[in-house]
């Protein structure tokens, strides 16, 4: 899979972002996703994230600088540390 120049990677996100929360792909769509992006704007969440497959469902890797950002994220939506 080819990148563009100066797009982050997952390890660098990962480095940079290490706290991440697991949400259900399904509850990220639309306009819950317009609605989590306007409430992230101010949790220092990563602009990319992971997806992962696990157990028959898809799901978002919502990635963040700090644990007090990703526990943020986790009351607002029903996602899980990972």
């Amino acid at each position: 899979m080819a990148r563009r120049k100066g797009e982050l990677t997952p390890a660098a996100i990962d480095r940079g972002w290490p706290f991440q929360v697991a949400l259900l792909a399904e509850l990220s769509k639309g306009k819950l996703g317009e609605e989590q992006a306007l409430y992230c704007n101010r949790l220092m969440r990563c602009s990319r994230g992971h997806t992962v497959f696990h157990e028959d469902q898809h799901y978002n890797i919502h990635c963040f600088a700090t644990k007090v950002g990703a526990e943020a994220f986790m009351g607002e939506v029903r996602g899980r540390m990972v």
